[in-house]
């Protein structure tokens, strides 16, 4: 009997062994959330399927692939594991991360140091308080940003309970910062919403135009996008590996010119600051609805 306990236990051992040594040579999975890749062309979601991966190898040495998705579908999938990491933007996660304890931020990304918010744009000499944009022409930046049209519907419901199609006249959406400030000084449109990121480069490439325009109001700061994974999917010598690594890239140019098309200029650690913003933001945008 006790050779047959053994025979048993080593069988189990050895198909343990073989399980663990394919979950180490398997790419892992990286969901990208559709609010971060929303507004990349067809031809770019094609270029980061294979660029990504690339950069992920070069710098950490795992393989992985990657595949788009919705926010609510990619937390479903790390609980199942049928992926193994993915990236949400900050308000995401704030999101889902309430409705599955399992997931855990790795890493946060940043953009050209600046803080994820919206800005309400107006000329210096133009509309002193929201009222007075009712009914006017606005804009707000269509690329990818979400903290922008959301606080365009807060701005909207505070002032009545409005949408903001119903609130305007009509809403344009420029393809760059750049163009929605423009239309702004030229009279196009009464104001714009656009991200701290288009403002800066604004201020750094039209100083003239910068100074003859004003924040009417912002939002609260946003959580960064982050990386997350299923506590328990991954070793901590892989979430290590795969953390180092893309802090090497950082410093790389090949490295850079791929972060840039995902808006993403440096990975870094998690702030301290970074589960009281989550408990915030969460606060403040409460999800439509649980999935």
């Amino acid at each position: 009997m006790k050779f047959v306990r053994l025979g048993i236990v080593l069988t189990m051992v050895l198909f343990a062994g073989l399980s663990l040594a394919w979950a180490q040579t398997a790419p892992l999975i990286i969901g990208l959330s559709q609010a971060l890749t929303g507004s990349l062309s067809s031809g770019q979601k094609e270029f980061m399927q294979t660029e990504f991966p690339g950069l992920v190898k070069e710098f950490t040495g795992l393989n992985t692939t990657v595949e788009h998705g919705d926010y609510d579908a990619l937390a479903k999938k790390l609980e199942k594991g049928e992926i193994q990491l993915a990236i949400f933007s900050g308000l995401e996660f704030a999101w889902v991360s309430k409705r599955y304890d399992t997931l855990k931020p790795l890493l946060i990304t940043t953009y050209k140091k600046a803080a994820v918010r919206a800005l309400l744009i107006t000329k210096k000499d133009g509309p002193s308080t929201f009222a007075e944009l009712q009914g006017k022409d606005i804009a707000w930046l269509n690329q990818s940003r979400q903290q922008c049209l959301l606080y365009l519907e807060r701005l909207c419901r505070e002032a009545g309970g409005s949408t903001p199609q119903a609130y305007f006249k009509k809403i344009d959406l420029p393809k760059s910062g750049e163009t929605a400030l423009d239309d702004v000084i030229l009279g196009k449109t009464a104001a714009c919403v656009v991200d701290e990121v288009a403002w800066n480069l604004y201020k750094s490439v039209k100083p003239g135009g910068y100074n003859r325009l004003k924040v009417l109001s912002q939002s609260e700061e946003f959580p960064p996008p982050v990386f997350a994974y299923h506590a328990g999917s991954l070793s901590e010598k892989t979430l290590a590996q795969f953390r180092v690594g893309m802090f090497k890239a950082n410093n790389s140019t090949k490295g850079q010119d791929v972060m840039a098309m995902f808006k993403i200029s440096a990975f870094e650690n998690l702030t301290p600051q970074f589960p009281a913003m989550l408990e915030s933001i969460a606060k403040a945008y409460p999800e439509a609805g649980a999935k």
